[in-house]
């Protein structure tokens, strides 16, 4: 491999990011350059992907000539949104480091440090764990050599079951230049740089100091699973940043007259979907269950359509796709399996045991989760802010959504108890698939004791907190 291998790689990932930020322009007029650099490369990649796979889908060859027509057809909707769009309410968001010009050119730099630094790691490491290669490159590669959606059947795992959103974006790689390095890995170095960032202007907006929020942006890219996440090809890491991010753009939405942030969140749980089987589950369950909770503090206007047009326009076309050419796995059709043992007085309350068992050893593992749970744990009990979860309604949903996503997940491993081996798939995966749970955990605990309260809407009026 040389550097010139790297070329192509690097200019379609650079693509990417510029089409999801002219996307972002017209979606979050209001957002600053850090929030929606952090959005990019997954709503841009995300979004082209699905484009990818609407072509594939009606049969046109998946080569270059179709990576172009994605992107223009990109580029053509942003310029359509900007045309519909109507005015948005308040000010800017403010999340520039503090110290003037100086501070904001350190502050790039270590950001252009680390995209060198985990690009250049991503690549080295190449495709080298077994569910990588199997689900995501072999088969991104066998759509991108045949030039056809439909190869993905015989190619890589799960044939046509599984969502395609990585295979076909690294296959869009090997269609560009067949993927000698392989840059295709840049796609995770960029998953993790846009999960720091986007970890950084949450904290900014819900008021964390300026250092603080560096020091838990270390903290949360330094836990070994986000960490080996940011360099392997796992689609984990690319899940947990669209669930999570999703979630708390919608928890922000409530209540306010922009509707930029409930569209985001729509598009972002819609990819969450189009990303891996759990995403329809997590986004549903989930979703309903902090809708219970905004409606106990009188919210009633939660923007449902402007939330699930995208999702459901995205969500749904690959849930018809499955259903007409997928083979179905464990969770399709593990809820009738669970309902007719447990109608026949089969609990299996082992299988519970073994799941808390298992979560107990796996968020206490320092090599898995380094020092997670005892940093949250420390954080909240020294900073002493439980007065403020009793009344900030921001701080409870996501507590909520924290702990929602973590009985999902359980019940999800609980269901697959009544159809395949559990022990197996729990010692498998249960690290990588309560992912989102302990980053969202992370973000949810440095709020609860570094952030400030928000200001209150005047005037009809959402405004953005600093």
């Amino acid at each position: 491999m040389t550097f010139l291998d790297l070329v192509p790689a690097s200019i379609h990932t650079i693509a990417l990011h510029v089409v999801g930020l002219l996307l972002l322009r017209e979606l979050l007029p209001r957002a600053g350059r850090i929030e929606r650099l952090a959005l990019a490369f997954p709503i841009g990649g995300g979004l082209f992907t699905w484009v990818l796979f609407l072509f594939g889908w009606a049969g046109v060859p998946l080569g270059r000539l179709t990576l172009g027509a994605a992107y223009l057809t990109l580029v053509i909707s942003a310029l359509a949104i900007r045309w519909r769009r109507t005015p948005s309410y308040g000010a800017r968001s403010n999340e520039h480091p503090q110290g003037g010009r100086r501070a904001q050119v350190v502050f790039w730099g270590i950001w252009g440090l680390l995209a060198i630094a985990f690009g250049a790691l991503a690549v080295g490491r190449a495709y080298s764990t077994w569910d990588a290669i199997a689900i995501w490159s072999i088969k991104g590669y066998g759509m991108a050599q045949e030039a056809s959606l439909f190869a993905g059947e015989a190619w890589g795992s799960h044939r046509l079951s599984y969502p395609l959103n990585l295979p076909l974006l690294i296959g869009s790689y090997f269609a560009l230049d067949g993927d000698p390095a392989p840059g295709s890995k840049l796609i995770f170095s960029s998953f993790f740089l846009s999960l720091v960032l986007f970890a950084y202007v949450y904290w900014r907006r819900r008021k964390v100091p300026f250092g603080t929020g560096l020091l838990g942006v270390l903290f949360l890219g330094s836990l070994p699973i986000i960490f080996d996440h940011a360099t392997s090809g796992y689609a984990n890491l690319p899940f947990s940043f669209y669930l999570t991010a999703g979630l708390l753009y919608w928890i922000q939405s409530l209540g306010g007259r922009d509707r930029g942030p409930m569209l985001v969140s729509g598009l972002l749980l819609g990819l969450s979907i189009w990303t891996r089987p759990e995403g329809l589950y997590m986004v549903g369950l989930t979703a309903m269950i902090l809708a219970a909770g905004s409606r106990l503090h009188g919210r009633a206007d939660l923007g449902w359509r402007v939330w699930l047009a995208p999702l459901v326009l995205i969500g749904g076309s690959w849930g018809v796709f499955a259903t007409l050419y997928g083979r179905g796995g464990p969770l399709s059709s593990a809820p009738a399996a669970a309902i007719r043992e447990i109608l026949n007085a089969q609990f299996h309350v082992e299988s519970v045991y073994l799941i808390f068992r298992f979560l107990g050893r796996t968020f206490l593992d320092l090599d898995t989760w380094g020092l997670l749970v005892p940093a949250v744990v420390l954080s909240i009990l020294v900073g002493g802010r439980w007065r403020r979860l009793g009344r900030e309604r921001t701080l409870q949903l996501e507590l909520l959504a924290v702990a929602s996503m973590g009985v999902i997940l359980a019940g999800i491993y609980y269901l697959i108890s009544f159809v395949g081996n559990l022990e197996y798939y729990l010692s498998t995966g249960v690290d990588r698939l309560f992912l989102p749970v302990g980053v969202l955990a992370v973000l949810w605990s440095v709020h609860l004791t570094f952030g400030r309260p928000s200001k209150p809407q005047q005037q009809g009026k959402e405004v953005e907190p600093g």
